[in-house]
């Protein structure tokens, strides 16, 4: 199976591997391929690299590209379209992970 997890689950496994995100990402890493765009992974260094989030989950810039590059080195790259079609009106930044899952289809 091959699957794309959004920005706040891969932060989220970040900041508590052992926790319920950080299980998903495990159990989808282990038998599954996780799919990743460079937009994606731009996008979750961001997330994980602001100051507040870094200070509440404890993280430091050795911890936060070590998971960054962890995830990529064990993720299919996807390339991506642009601009991204539109596609979920109600949350345009749900575009990202549909045009990932969309670019990762098997062909």
């Amino acid at each position: 199976m091959r699957a794309v997890l959004d920005t706040n689950i891969l932060a989220r496994a970040a900041a508590s591997p052992s926790g319920p995100a950080g299980e998903l990402l495990e159990r989808i890493s282990a038998s599954h391929t996780l799919l990743v765009s460079s937009e994606l992974m731009e996008e979750l260094s961001d997330v994980v690299g602001r100051e507040w989030v870094r200070r509440v989950n404890r993280l430091g810039e050795v911890d936060i590209a070590e998971f960054v590059g962890n995830i990529e080195a064990g993720a299919e790259l996807v390339s991506l379209p642009a601009p991204l079609p539109r596609v979920v009106p109600g949350d345009p930044d749900d575009d990202l992970i549909v045009a990932i899952a969309v670019a990762g289809e098997p062909t």
